[in-house]
């Protein structure tokens, strides 16, 4: 009988631990502006693919992605605008289908930095492609149109 308590009291503390690790979110998971990257933008990136058909990001507009409920199964309700509006928080997303082959979108955070991402596919081989990152300076307008493949160049994403 014992033993069986002292087991109990040692599951309790590993599940008490673990709630109160990821009950506070360190991961970041939650997208809640803690001044890192925001999931978010990873969340709202959309996919250029129907089937075996690239068909590009020309259709990935603001007004497209909130219609599609882009986010949804994250958790979090994400809002889209288009790529002249700013950004005004975390979970509000600036977005910008640039070309075919090229879509960014842009996150404020709790410390008044703007992050954004962009996905460039190869012209000649959409299958080659990549996401570059940018954590813009406090302040600066968090709108999508200022994100493009001259101001979005790390390859990992800043925190």
């Amino acid at each position: 009988m014992l033993i069986y308590a002292i087991g109990m009291v040692i599951l309790l503390a590993f599940v008490a631990l673990f709630l109160f690790s990821f009950g506070s979110d360190p991961l970041g998971l939650s997208g809640g502006g803690s001044g890192h990257f925001p999931n978010a933008l990873t969340w709202a990136s959309p996919d250029p693919w129907a089937g075996d058909r690239f068909r590009g990001y020309e259709w990935a507009t603001a007004s497209e992605l909130e219609r599609i409920d882009q986010t949804k199964g994250f958790g979090h309700e994400v809002t889209f605008v288009p790529a002249d509006k700013a950004s005004t928080g975390n979970l509000v997303v600036s977005v910008n289908p640039i070309d075919h082959f090229t879509w960014s979108a842009v996150a404020k955070v709790s410390n008044d930095r703007c992050y954004a991402l962009i996905v460039v596919h190869n012209r000649n081989d959409p299958e080659l492609g990549s996401e570059r990152y940018a954590r813009f300076a406090p302040g600066a307008p968090c709108r999508a149109e200022l994100a493009t493949r001259e101001t979005v160049r790390r390859a990992h994403a800043p925190q």
